[in-house]
């Protein structure tokens, strides 16, 4: 059970990753600043 658990969050951890690197390519880094923060606050 917890290693299941521990392989979907590591999927996770890679969709979030592909996220950034796609927002990445296209916001600028004050956006992406803003939107660290947005997130980081979030969480």
């Amino acid at each position: 059970m917890a290693e299941k658990s521990g392989v979907h969050r590591n999927t996770v951890n890679n969709r979030i990753k592909q996220i950034r690197d796609l927002l990445g390519s296209t916001l600028t880094e004050k956006k992406k600043l803003s939107l660290y923060w947005h997130l980081k606050l979030k969480i």
